[in-house]
């Protein structure tokens, strides 16, 4: 009877076995062994067999568990050695796994968003962790590595969020781009002395890791490979010789070890904690511009310098070369005043850039150069007196320091550089000495404060934009040794109410004086023959004389310039360009000093008031009128009814206005009845004006007079 309930029980349990093997499908490999490749049973704990029928299950396939959402647990039995790609990928009640030392191989995503399991233990038998083997296993808290790993992939553990504790082991040599990116809850790792690099977004958002160890064997750290994590301090190993854009980016480091020469980019950039840099003896040379390096740091105190360094020195937390006669970088973080030693004969590029606290500098007469943005964005900077001894002003000295409310500018400076004053918001008068030939572009522009410039001669040539945003400029003197004017320099001068352009300047620039909507007077020098694309758009202008020689006005020159009432056209101009004399709609006279030019598209549209006045003799007012709208009208010279008119020293005279260069002739008679009109005087007219005078009016009891032209 015993012997019969053993046997019974015997036949059970294999049954039972039976039956559970049969919910894994799998295939043979060449050696006769089994790889599981997908599950159908609905068991919450999965036992991955040794044998099936016999025979040794030794892999896991690709996705063979794949988005299982019944499972919990997982125990792999002894003598699987492989799991393949993504094979439990998206298993998210995952809580438990059990992994043999006899796995040898993980592929890429094998516990892929299995985001309820919490703790792993990888054998030791394993050599490699795939790409992304745990990302996205958000509940994972601990992680044991096994001693034979060599390689942890790209993204591995990335997004494991609460992952507090993980031992990398001394055996591995490679870690993969992001393999810890997203990790908030990681505080403190120890990177292996055999490897060689940090990957790019390697510990990115790691944001509560407070300490790491980066070995002597590392050469590279890749971009934002620490960026955004709660480092606080960090000592850069003398192995490396680049670290990437960002890398340390957004941290919270306090102080920064620098002992070689490294290509530090954005490495650092908005470390807003920094107060210490320490340069090493070793370092020699930066790839990058180093003072760019310092920039923008707002509690950054001092940077030291190891006294046996042979390129650079520091005093009082201020870096110079070795020689002491260049500045690099003040630190940006450094209040108050600062005067500047006289040892210095260059301040280098950016060398104050960022410095907010910086209220007033103190530059000695020793300096010859001030590199471009040396004083970039020092925002609290009042004052500024630029020595004799400086021979330039480079590019964007004092951009964007809009407290600064003076500046002397001495007759040693020969050019101002493009954007030097450009947003000094507060800057309210500058006088520019004529040594100062040239004036780069947006030397001035948005310079929303400034109300008067002088312009001594001597300056030849201002570039574009150079005052354009100025939006308070009221007055500006420019000399008679200016030659140029680029494009857009008074552009939205909207306070600007008159300007005189001196007699050198041949042409005016595109937008030159776009939207002054307060300038009411210009004056065009004799040698002006171009006038550019809308230059007076939106201009308050009342009244405007061409030169003679103008040949040419541009796209949309005087659009709707709606206080202009009259307009006198030289010869030369043979075509009008589209849109412009458009929109003035307080036109009313246009008068043509030669053959109807070819009008653009709405050239003169919505003038509607305007007439077209022509001289006897020219052509082509016929196509005019059928292609502006504009109704014409013969110009006859006519007698102005003004001050000049009546007897003055015994002598009846009047002034005649027509157009200059015409031919008028006077005649007079005693009688209109008799019609015995006689030639008084004939006149060409030198400019648009001349005076007629009739000494022997007296000699008549009655005089009329009338004008012909010839």
């Amino acid at each position: 009877m015993k012997l019969f309930k053993l046997y019974l029980l015997a036949i059970l349990l294999v049954g039972l076995t039976t039956s559970v093997q049969a919910q894994f499908i799998f295939t043979t490999n060449d050696d006769n062994t089994l790889t599981i490749t997908g599950y159908t049973g609905s068991d919450e704990t999965v036992t991955i067999p040794g044998t099936i029928e016999g025979l040794s299950v030794t892999g896991i396939g690709d996705h063979a568990f794949y988005n299982d959402y019944n499972i919990t647990g997982i125990i792999i039995s002894n003598g699987v050695t492989t799991i393949g790609y993504g094979a439990f990928d998206g298993c998210h009640n995952l809580v438990s796994v059990t992994i043999p030392s006899t796995v040898t191989s993980f592929g890429d995503e094998i516990f892929n968003n299995c985001d309820s399991l919490t703790s792993i233990n990888i054998p030791n038998g394993v050599t490699s962790i795939g790409y992304a083997a745990f990302d996205s296993c958000t509940s994972l808290t601990n992680v044991t590595i096994g001693n034979s790993v060599s390689s942890i992939g790209g993204v591995a553990f990335g997004g494991c969020m609460n992952l507090i504790n993980i031992t990398i082991p001394n055996s591995v040599t490679n870690i993969g781009d992001g393999a810890f990116d997203l990790c908030y809850s990681l505080t403190a790792l120890t990177i292996p002395n055999g490897v060689t690099s940090v990957g790019d977004y390697t510990f990115y958002y790691c944001n509560s890791l407070t300490n790491v160890t980066i070995p002597d064997g590392v050469t590279s750290i890749g971009n934002l490979a620490f960026a955004y994590s709660s480092l606080t301090e960090v000592l850069i190993p003398d192995s490396v010789t680049n670290i990437g854009n960002y890398a340390f980016g957004s941290s919270s480091l306090n102080s920064i070890a620098i002992n070689t020469d490294v290509n530090f980019g954005a490495a650092f950039a908005d470390c807003n904690n920094l107060t210490n840099v320490v340069i090493g003896k070793n370092v020699i040379s930066f790839s990058d511009t180093i003072s760019n390096m310092f920039y923008g740091y707002p509690n950054l105190k001092s940077i030291t310098v190891d006294v046996l360094n042979p390129t650079y020195s520091s005093t009082d937390g201020v870096l110079f070369n070795k020689c002491t006669n260049t500045l690099i970088a003040y630190p940006s973080g450094k209040l108050g005043n600062y005067a500047i030693p006289d040892t210095i004969i260059n301040i280098g590029d950016n060398a104050f850039g960022g410095c907010y606290g910086l209220t007033n500098i103190l530059i000695p007469n020793s300096v010859t150069n001030i590199g471009d943005y040396a004083f970039y964005s020092c925002t609290s900077l009042i004052n500024a007196n630029i020595p004799n001894s400086v021979s330039s002003i480079g590019e964007g000295v004092f951009n964007n320091c809009y407290n600064l409310t003076g500046v002397t500018i001495p007759n040693s400076v020969n050019s101002i550089g493009q954007i030097a004053f450009s947003d000094c918001t507060a800057l309210a008068n500058v006088t520019i000495p004529g040594s100062a030939t040239c004036i780069g572009s947006s030397a001035f522009s948005s310079c929303g404060s400034l109300t008067n410039v002088t312009i001594s001669s001597g300056t030849v040539s201002i570039a574009d934009h150079v005052f354009s945003y100025c939006s308070s400029l009221i007055n500006i003197t420019l000399p008679n040794s200016l030659t140029n004017i680029g494009d857009y320099s008074f552009y939205f001068c909207t306070s600007l109410t008159s300007i005189s352009i001196p007699n050198g300047v041949t042409n005016i620039g595109n937008f030159e004086f776009y939207n002054c909507q307060s300038l009411t007077s210009i004056t065009i020098p004799a040698g002006v023959t171009s006038i550019g694309e809308q230059p007076f758009y939106f201009c308050g202008l009342t009244n405007i004389i061409f030169p003679d020689g103008l040949n040419y006005i541009g796209f949309g020159a005087f659009y709707h310039c709606t206080s202009l009432t009259s307009l006198t056209i030289p010869s030369g101009i043979t075509n009008i360009e589209n849109g412009t004399f458009a929109n003035c709609t307080g036109l009313t006279s246009i008068y043509f000093e030669g053959d109807a030019p070819v009008p653009g598209y709405e050239s003169f549209d919505n003038d509607n008031n305007a007439i077209a006045y022509y001289l006897p003799g020219t052509t082509g007012w016929d196509d005019f009128f059928s292609q502006t709208g504009i109704p014409t009208a013969l110009w006859l010279p006519q007698v102005q009814m003004d001050a000049s008119f009546g007897v003055k020293a015994d002598q009846f005279g009047f002034n005649i206005k027509w157009a200059k260069g015409q031919k008028v002739v006077i005649e007079a008679c005693s009688n209109l009845s008799s019609s015995d009109w006689r030639c008084v005087q004939t006149n060409v007219l030198a400019t648009d004006t001349v005076y007629f005078t009739d000494p022997q009016y007296t000699n008549y009891p009655s005089r009329f007079y009338r004008l012909s032209c010839q």
